[in-house]
């Protein structure tokens, strides 16, 4: 296991954690940090009162991405990704590891009181988030 570059890790918990395993993901990989981000600075920004129901479910987050020991150009777009997207925390395996290892790398060094994992190919929308986090608060007002 490699270096942490990126976002600071004062150790503050964080509202989501997105963790991303990424193995030669140079085409994906840059555009889906950056969507993801997107997606939930816009969730932080519809955040409203403190206490408000009808508030977002996002006040912090990071990004994690675990680049698996990629051979191609995915380390360089991480790095490009980095310098516009501050919440973004890049770990690095100095050996390809598998999809299992960078997983349970992003998880254990996330900081989130829910996490989401996304695969490194773009696979999954991250428009999707607020919709799980939406479903994740659901049930939780229900059972209280």
């Amino acid at each position: 296991f490699g270096g942490d570059a990126g976002a600071g890790d004062d150790g503050a918990i964080v509202d989501v954690s997105v963790v991303i395993p990424a193995y030669n993901e140079e085409n994906n990989i840059g555009r889906q940090i950056r969507a993801v981000s997107e997606v939930l600075d816009s969730e932080c920004r519809r955040r409203g009162p403190a206490g408000s129901s009808s508030s977002a479910r996002v006040a912090s987050y990071e990004i994690i991405c675990v680049n698996d020991c990629s051979s191609d150009g995915t380390s360089l777009e991480l790095a490009e990704a980095g310098a516009e997207v501050p919440r973004l925390r890049v770990l690095e395996h100095r050996a390809n590891a598998g999809q299992t290892a960078a997983l349970r790398t992003g998880l254990s060094r996330s900081r989130g009181k829910v996490v989401v994992t996304m695969d490194g190919d773009y696979q999954n929308d991250p428009a999707d988030i607020p919709l799980l986090l939406g479903k994740l608060q659901q049930g939780n007002e229900q059972m209280q």
